[in-house]
């Protein structure tokens, strides 16, 4: 009850990994990869580091080929690429990822009990 009404549920939404399935990737390598890929193209070593996660990296990035002026269509196809590589990490990994134990039951009653479900993700965030 929420000051005194009934709160009716009419829908859920789900993270996907780690609540639905588990997501068997190795940021750490496809990380490594990416951060390849960017030093292939000139960008020096001090702009990224082994510690952030490849989001932040390619926020940096972009920052700093903004900031020394690189033009935007550039940029733009660095990011491409990039994002390319963890893209392709990531559809390989889903070919492996398994279900956690109870989650198909789960949203199966769920589904069962009227409710509307859905999925949340930042997989991939290109």
């Amino acid at each position: 009850m929420l000051n005194g009404e009934i709160l009716v549920i009419k829908s859920i939404i789900f993270d996907l990994d780690g609540t639905i399935v588990n997501f068997n990737i190795n940021y750490e390598t496809v990380g490594s990869e990416v951060r390849q890929f960017l030093s292939r193209k000139g960008l020096a070593s001090s702009v990224f580091s082994n510690k952030e996660d490849i989001f932040d990296t390619l926020r940096k990035v972009q920052i700093y080929m903004t900031n020394n002026g690189e033009e935007e269509h550039k940029i733009a196809k660095v990011m491409e690429n990039a994002f390319s590589i963890l893209s392709s990490s990531e559809m390989e990994a889903a070919r492996v990822t398994r279900l956690i134990p109870g989650a198909l039951e789960t949203l199966k009653g769920l589904k069962r009990k009227g409710l509307k479900l859905g999925i949340f993700t930042i997989k991939n965030e290109s």
